[in-house]
């Protein structure tokens, strides 16, 4: 699942793209959606004409369940706020009667566009309620990105005026669980228990801690699913969760992140989103050569993606280069092997459309450079999930909010729209 990112042409809405595993979907406003596969971290062949029910499938083969990869939430082009300060206000004025007056406050930051924005708008409230702020960075030793690091702790202070504690996962107990479980896998990320523990451990030593929680509505299928329901309470805090960012579009956060100048570097390399430099729900196209740069150990990681080839990948006769080079360390073995099989064979196929890794990287880097986008702002924020789920139970996948009401552009393909009940039930 991943999130759509508007395309911009001229500071105009020309399209959708949607990066998520090694697929990508990339549609046009008045035109059509198609669908690509990476073949290496700098090219993607389109496959449109492959896709079969979950998946793509080639002449007498299985089915690879890609499509899953790129199901989204509706892009709704809008704002939700109009202007950071405006909106910190209006959460002030939610949040009265609330008991949130004085209370200690944690925010888990990976210096992503969500948890920063996050982290900037909760910073902006503590002083109206009196909030003791802390802001909590967990770094994973040989998986984690020392860029990222570098940001959290020398440059988002700066920028967002809030210090940022860096709690380090102990390095041998990283180093058992990579020799022993090997790399991180799609599904099976052993990573997250060390992300998350330092949390709730926190959460656990102090029965008066809020916990901020940066995820959005429209982030995914399965949160819209969710948090459509916490909305329609029109909860901002609901018991310990403090949630003061959920309503934001994707182009909400980009400008407050803007407006702090807290851009991340993987944003102005192109990359659509912040994880651990080795994490296996990165796409293809940003794990270039470069990518064992980034990490504290790279002989470690070589040593643990060698072990796991000889043992669980080359008797399905998957073949060192091709192992390496497209990151199958980031899919169970039998996932592996059937992408391996269906990308060798297209990358073959001349007669294919080709995409380049700096096409798409243009395309992340314009929203984070460029001329932001012109939209309608609407004026209550409790309006955008109702906005949100009549575009998804209309079956669109790209729809505009004007003052004359809601106006479809872009159908959902067949091949990502949810059953009926599924939207009904959201």
């Amino acid at each position: 699942m991943t999130e759509l990112y508007p395309v911009v042409k001229g500071g105009v809405l020309a399209g959708i793209l949607g990066c998520g595993g090694d697929a990508l979907l990339l549609c046009s406003v008045g035109g059509e959606c198609r669908f690509f596969l990476w073949v290496d971290s700098g090219e993607a062949v389109e496959v449109t004409d492959l896709v079969e029910g979950r998946g793509v499938r080639l002449p007498g083969s299985g089915v690879l369940p890609v499509v899953s990869w790129v199901r989204a939430a509706p892009y709704v082009h809008v704002r939700v706020c109009g202007d950071l300060r405006g909106y910190v206000s209006w959460v002030a004025r939610e949040l009265r009667g609330s008991g949130i007056a004085g209370k200690p406050v944690i925010v888990g930051v990976s210096g992503g566009k969500d948890s920063v924005a996050a982290l900037t708008v909760v910073d902006s409230l503590a002083g109206r309620f009196g909030l003791r702020v802390r802001a909590t960075y967990v770094y994973i030793p040989f998986l984690d990105s020392l860029r990222s690091r570098r940001f959290v702790e020398d440059d988002l202070p700066k920028r967002v005026g809030c210090d940022v504690e860096v709690i380090e996962a102990r390095r041998r107990d990283v180093k058992r669980y990579l020799k022993w479980r090997g790399m991180p896998k799609r599904g099976r990320r052993w990573c997250t228990y060390f992300k998350v523990r330092p949390m709730r451990d926190a959460m656990k030593a102090d029965r008066r801690l809020l916990e901020v929680v940066a995820d959005r509505v429209s982030e995914s299928p399965k949160r819209a699913r969710r948090l459509l329901k916490v909305a329609s309470e029109r909860l901002i805090l609901a018991g310990r969760r403090f949630r003061p960012t959920y309503l934001l579009t994707i182009l909400d956060v980009i400008d407050i992140v803007r407006s702090v100048g807290a851009v991340h570097p993987d944003y102005s390399s192109g990359c659509p989103r912040v994880a651990c430099a080795l994490c296996p729900y990165r796409s293809l196209y940003e794990l270039g050569e470069d990518v064992f740069r980034d990490v504290e150990d790279a002989g470690l990681i070589e040593e643990v993606l060698r072990k796991e080839h000889s043992i669980r990948y080359a008797k399905l006769g998957i073949g060192l280069e091709d192992f390496m080079i497209r990151h199958l360390w980031r899919f169970e073995p039998r996932t592996a092997k059937l992408l391996n099989e269906v990308v060798s064979t297209v990358a073959k196929d001349e007669g294919r459309a080709r995409l380049s890794g700096e096409r798409i990287k243009l395309i992340i880097k314009e929203l984070w450079e460029g001329i932001p986008l012109k939209t309608y702002v609407l004026g209550n924020p409790w309006e955008y999930p109702a906005t949100l789920l009549k575009a998804w139970s209309e079956g669109w996948l790209v729809a505009e909010l004007t003052r004359d009401g809601l106006k479809g552009l872009i159908r959902a393909p067949s091949f990502l729209s949810p059953p009926a009940s599924s939207v009904r039930r959201a």
